[in-house]
């Protein structure tokens, strides 16, 4: 079971992750955008560690402070989508202590849910979306299966990269790059790269310590 501290260690290895890859983002979005996706990114998840699981043991009350700490940390249209998928997941996990990774896939979806519908995106509009409802539905449909959880995480986070991958030969749909046409094909979208980043630091979080 996954409790507020778990949160919170998955939250400073995403910050750890993204620190890391942020010139990498940054330089993926001066392709077409404004060539600060990764600062946004970076800024945004920090702001997030800086809440104290220990004064929360409601679930979706930390969340909730989570949500509203990367909001008012990042002015970019990033902070108010992470910032929804984080308050879809609070009110999913309002009154809980602990969840589980069924709580988990449900709580993911929701949220790329809600970032679908703030930001008005599909698949197929390169964007974070590529990459993040692969993951969701991928890993939503398997978590009741028989087979262990690692596999589960691990094929999803496959198809995650595939959804990644295919943003590199799409036109952007929606956006800032959408005003670039043709010249935003051609390289990884940064939203949905960076969102592969937050991905993988989960998952691989969630491998080492068999959360189950």
């Amino acid at each position: 079971m996954i409790g507020t501290q778990q949160l919170h260690e998955l939250f400073l290895e995403i910050s750890k992750c993204i620190h890391e890859k942020r010139d990498e983002l940054c330089d993926l979005d001066g392709f077409a955008g404004d060539g600060d996706h990764g600062i946004s990114m970076d800024i945004g998840w920090a702001a997030a560690c800086s809440v104290s699981p220990t004064d929360y043991t409601d679930i979706g009350e930390y969340l909730k402070v989570c949500a509203k700490a990367f909001i008012q940390a990042v002015g970019a249209s990033i902070g108010p989508l992470y910032g929804t998928a984080l308050l879809r997941a609070a009110k999913y996990a309002a009154g809980k202590s602990a969840v589980s990774p069924e709580d988990c896939a449900q709580m993911i979806l929701l949220g790329v849910e809600g970032m679908q519908e703030r930001g008005k995106a599909k698949v197929g509009d390169k964007t974070l979306i590529d990459t993040l409802l692969p993951f969701a539905k991928t890993f939503a449909e398997s978590i009741n299966s028989s087979g262990p959880l690692e596999q589960k995480v691990l094929t999803a986070l496959d198809a995650a990269r595939d959804g990644m991958e295919s943003t590199r030969d799409m036109v952007a749909n929606i956006g800032r790059s959408s005003r670039h046409g043709e010249k935003s094909r051609g390289s990884l979208d940064p939203g949905a790269a960076s969102a592969f980043v937050v991905l993988q630091a989960g998952v691989s979080m969630l491998v080492k310590t068999r959360v189950s």
